[in-house]
């Protein structure tokens, strides 16, 4: 994950105002946050879990996890609450 993609969602705190942030200041490394902020303004929980990049960091745009038991554990939670389906993709 690049730089240019976090500094889209830096200081935002809907995804309307990553959205923004593309227009104003796009890069083409920029074109995952573009993607990514279109699925969180429809309302769609993400939470994800990796070891090479740091919860803070994540944070930033999705709700970040500890190993996969855990994500199941917030996703079926999420999904409780809103009678959602949950998608796990590795």
């Amino acid at each position: 994950m690049g730089e240019d993609m976090l500094e889209a969602f830096s200081g935002a705190i809907i995804p309307r105002e990553v959205e923004t942030n593309l227009r104003n200041n796009y890069r083409i490394q920029m074109d995952h946050a573009f993607l990514l902020s279109s699925i969180l303004e429809k309302g769609v929980k993400i939470v994800a879990y990796s070891p090479n990049i740091p919860p803070k960091v994540i944070k930033e745009m999705i709700t970040p996890v500890g190993p996969v038991q855990e994500g199941l554990d917030v996703a079926l939670q999420f999904s409780t609450r809103r009678k959602h389906k949950v998608l796990i993709y590795p």
